[in-house]
């Protein structure tokens, strides 16, 4: 492992930086989620872009999601 010097200014900047990315990470992570499986399935259907296989499976994957539950 390398040792890389920085003024303590710095060091304190950048812990004050991860701080508030992992608050707000935790605060989308957290958030209500507001569409439906379904409403995110048509969503994705309506771009044209993706099979009726990998629609299907999205939408098993999202109902079996734990984030996506536990926003009920």
């Amino acid at each position: 492992m390398e040792t890389i010097k920085i003024e303590k200014k710095e060091y304190k900047r950048l812990l004050r930086v991860e701080s508030a990315y992992k608050k707000i990470v935790g605060e989308v992570y957290n958030s209500k989620l507001n569409d439906s499986v379904n409403d995110v399935i048509k969503d994705f259907d309506e771009t044209k872009l993706y099979t009726a296989e990998f629609l299907k499976d999205l939408g098993e994957g999202l109902k079996k999601s734990s984030y996506f539950n536990k926003k009920k």
